[in-house]
């Protein structure tokens, strides 16, 4: 007959399981292992790279000419040979008399008006000085210092005659080489009268040259 175990064995027994089960519940301490000091980090700086953007794109480069296809040449095809044209007998046509309705009569003509006669000419005379004209007309003065001075000469004047036969503008037209000639012809044929020139039996005004010497015999 076998024995029971006794109770300090017992206790014994369940100490040791109550132990266990409160390890395994807290945990079985471990090592923990602190951490390394950090290793040194090396921080490099990478500059970037600027990329300009063009304000417009580029043109596209030109097309390359296409060159055109060969034409192929087509050799011609032979033409087929005519026959002979027979030579035709040419037919003269007769000739038939004009037909008197379609001939254009005399009468049916237009003519023309005959030219009409260029008018004559106008027929003009010039200036003149009729001899009673020339009587009434007072000669121009000899300056006496010009005699004075022995000096001569013969002044051609330029007169405008109006239609009344008075004088208008009175120039010089050749100068005598004397100033006081010259002034002396101007002022006496300033004050003459003329025939005045006409057309077609009317007066009319016109240029006249008068020739006046200066001589010492007079």
């Amino acid at each position: 007959m076998k024995s029971s175990p006794s109770l300090p064995a017992i206790a014994i027994a369940v100490l040791l399981h109550a132990a266990l089960i409160a390890i395994v519940a807290i945990g079985w301490p471990t090592r923990i292992d602190k951490p390394g000091a950090p290793l040194p980090m090396a921080v490099e700086l990478v500059p970037v790279q600027r990329i300009d953007t063009p304000a417009t794109p580029p043109a596209p480069p030109p097309a390359a000419p296409v060159k055109p296809a060969p034409e192929k040449k087509v050799a011609p095809k032979p033409r087929p040979m005519s026959k002979p044209v027979e030579p035709r007998t040419k037919i003269r046509p007769e000739l038939k008399a004009p037909d008197a309705s379609s001939a254009p009569s005399p009468t049916a003509a237009v003519t023309s008006p005959p030219p009409a006669p260029t008018p004559p000419a106008p027929a003009k005379t010039g200036v003149s000085i009729p001899a009673s004209y020339a009587a009434g007309n007072r000669k121009p003065a000899y300056p006496s210092l010009s005699r004075r001075y022995e000096e001569q000469g013969t002044v051609v004047l330029r007169v405008f005659v109006r239609a009344d036969g008075t004088a208008g503008q009175v120039e010089v037209k050749s100068s005598s080489g004397h100033a006081l000639l010259d002034e002396s012809a101007k002022s006496a044929v300033q004050d003459w009268r003329f025939q005045p020139a006409t057309s077609d039996g009317k007066a009319v005004a016109d240029w006249f040259l008068i020739p006046i010497p200066f001589t010492l015999q007079d």
